[in-house]
């Protein structure tokens, strides 16, 4: 009795496959985000170059993550895994240099930054990806060594301290921003307004990035834990812990990019653009004649899209709001 499991090996199969199908279906809706937000960042001359080519990062990223899920090639697998969990930690570097140096961060255009992140994190996964193939060739297939868990653990803690630092970061340029105020016109630093203002912009987009690469994280923390201290030695339970674990991992990742398009007003707008091409307006048209039952539906729904729209144009006026602000600034100053 000692020795039996707690699930039969059926159920725990059905499961597993059942998280192995999510996966695919996960990874399937993923892949045209991340294409689609490729394609926008290319187009947009809004972002900041450096906060630019993080996300394009990032999206390129999730692609090969989502096509080495579908074609279930470890090896394509495990490189892009690592730095995922990596570019959080990017994202908030770049806001505390772009914070840091408000001034003058507009009209950076050096590519220091991008090369010295890009190469030590490359330089790293490559490094712990090598020291887990060595691992598992030695020893059996589901292995993590004690200096992986270390490394997974403390990133852990390091995202969630990420988290706090980064509302603070927010709160910070708000208030900088609402003291510029107070500047009179003639001692207004205009580069440094808009900087303070796209900051801001910027952090509201980026928040829930920080929270779904925080997700990631813990889960990447918990599969190493429970393998390395053998509290499941099942290798059919291990099975449906990583698919559960990988399951989540590309939820977390397609809503990234959901809401890095959702949030942004300009971004949401060429995405619309894009998808209006594959999506004409004729294949919703209905011409059919349908009772009043399904009429009255249609009407609540149509009302509902009306009120949702409405609320959207609430959210991106409040959204706008500094820049229109800086924009008054702009104009007072050119007058004098």
């Amino acid at each position: 009795m000692a020795n039996a499991t707690l699930f039969e090996p059926s159920f725990v199969n059905v499961c597993s496959s059942a998280l192995l199908l999510l996966n695919l279906v996960l990874c399937s809706v993923q892949l045209p985000l991340s294409l689609l937000n490729i394609s926008i960042l290319c187009r947009t001359s809004l972002l900041h170059r450096n906060l630019k080519f993080v996300l394009f990062t990032q999206s390129v990223l999730f692609c090969i993550y989502s096509l080495a899920q579908i074609s279930l090639i470890l090896f394509f697998l495990e490189f892009p895994l690592l730095y995922i969990n990596y570019i959080g930690h990017v994202l908030l570097i770049e806001r505390f240099i772009a914070t840091i140096f408000a001034k003058m961060y507009e009209n950076a255009k050096s590519y220091a930054f991008n090369i010295t992140w890009f190469a030590l994190i490359t330089s790293f996964c490559v490094a712990t990806g090598a020291q887990e193939a060595i691992a598992t060739e030695a020893k059996a297939p589901l292995t993590f060594t004690a200096g992986v868990l270390a490394t997974v653990s403390i990133s852990m803690l390091i995202s969630f301290f990420e988290i706090i630092a980064f509302s603070l970061l927010i709160t910070h340029n708000l208030k900088l921003f609402m003291r510029g105020l107070q500047i009179p016109a003639n001692l207004h630093n205009l580069s440094e307004r808009y900087q303070l203002a796209e900051n801001i912009r910027t952090g509201r987009q980026l928040a829930p990035t920080f929270l779904f690469h925080f997700i990631n994280i813990c889960g990447s923390v918990f599969t190493p834990f429970v393998v390395y201290f053998h509290l499941i030695t099942d290798p059919i339970l291990l099975n449906l812990i990583v698919f559960t674990y990988y399951s989540i991992l590309s939820l977390s990742n397609a809503l990234i990019e959901l809401t890095l398009m959702r949030r942004h007003p300009i971004l949401r707008k060429n995405a619309l653009k894009i998808l209006a091409k594959f999506l004409p307006n004729r294949c919703f048209s209905n011409n059919r004649i349908t009772d009043s039952g399904k009429s009255q539906k249609m009407v609540q729904r149509i009302d509902g899209q009306k009120r949702w729209e409405k609320r959207q144009q609430k959210r991106d006026n409040k959204s706008n709001e500094m820049m229109e602000m800086h924009f008054t600034k702009l104009k007072e100053q050119w007058q004098k």
